[in-house]
Order: structure tokens, then sequence, then C-alpha cells
């Protein structure tokens, strides 16, 4: 979207973008939808005002754009999205970051021990979240054709496609502490 040079490119793709989304939404895929929203509320693409502006003057976008965000609504520690992912049945992917939160939370926020004795409501609140994102791995989405095509060309996409093979990254993570990293990246990567 920010590569576009022309308006209405851009209006297309964020409408776009908007689509899966709710298509996400609807299909209980919180953790895709709370994704692409992140992506939409990014500063590189919400300083685009004018892009904005027309996605928005459409009713039905604007509707969904809303629904959306008051979903995502970190407030009350995500209550809408809490109350959406216990209203509707499995499958449900939902958002992790929320869950993660939680198990954060937990562990730091409860001691270890309690009078010398194991904290064991500490370990029940984690065992419990855990409970929680598992119940929603029980269930498949066997209502969703499959399409070979689709699923053969996204297992053949390289996800590291870097200038340079993987194994030189991590030969550059383990010089990052030194003061010539990036003379040591550069002669890794044949990039004199």
């Amino acid at each position: 979207m920010c590569t576009a040079e022309k308006l209405d490119k851009r209006v297309k793709v964020f409408r776009k973008f908007l689509e899966i989304a709710e298509c996400l939404r609807k299909l209980g895929n919180f953790n895709g939808m709370m994704e692409i929203l992140s992506g939409l509320d990014r500063g590189p693409v919400f300083r685009m005002k004018k892009t904005v502006a027309a996605v928005l003057s459409d009713k039905k976008a604007a509707q969904t754009y809303n629904e959306c965000k008051a979903l995502a609504n970190r407030e009350k520690n995500f209550a809408n999205l809490r109350a959406a992912i216990k209203s509707i049945d499995p499958p449900v992917i939902p958002y992790l970051g929320m869950y993660l939160s939680d198990l954060l939370f937990a562990d730091e926020g409860n001691k270890d021990t309690l009078n010398g004795l194991i904290n064991f409501a500490k370990y029940r609140q984690i065992s419990n979240t855990i409970k929680q994102i598992k119940q929603y791995q029980l269930k498949g989405y066997e209502n969703l054709q499959k399409v070979s095509d689709l699923q053969t060309k996204l297992q053949s996409i390289s996800f590291f496609s870097f200038p340079f093979p993987f194994s030189h990254l991590l030969l550059f993570l383990s010089f990052s502490s030194s003061s010539s990293s990036s003379s040591a990246f550069l002669r890794l990567c044949d990039y004199r």
C-alpha cells in the first residue's frame, strides 16, 4: 500500500485488507484480524490521511473498520475481544498476544513461593490460561475447501529471501557484540 503512488490504488489495497480482516473475524481468526489492524494502524499507513478518509467515506468499509477496531480495543484487558471469543463456537484462532500478556502478568505478578511454600494459585492461573488456549486447538476448520495450487505455492515460498544465505545471518548475529560487527557482516555477505 505504501509503495502505490496513486490514491485510487492505495484505497483499493486498504479496502482489500479490510475485507480480509472482516473474513478472518467471521472465521474466528482473531489473531489474523488483529495483525491486519495492526498493519493498518502503523504510522506509514495511518499518515495517508487522504487514503484513510477515502476508505472510511464508504459506510460499509467504515462500519467494518469500526467493528474490528471495537473488538481490538485494549481497554479492560481486551474485554470486547474476550467476549467475542467466548461467544462463538470453535474453531477459533484467538489473539495470542492477549494470552501471552495474561501469562506474563500471572508469572511476573505473583511470587513463586508464599511463606516458603509453592504458590499453587500462581501456577493454577498459568495452567488455566494455557487450557484456554488449548481448547481452541481441539476443532479444525472442516468447512474450508482445500486449494491444492495455493498450498503448493505457499509451501514453496522461501521466508528467508535475504540477499545472503540464512547461515550467514546466524554468523552475523554471533558477531553483533563485537565493535567490528558491520565489517564482519560485509565480509560474510561478500559486500565489500
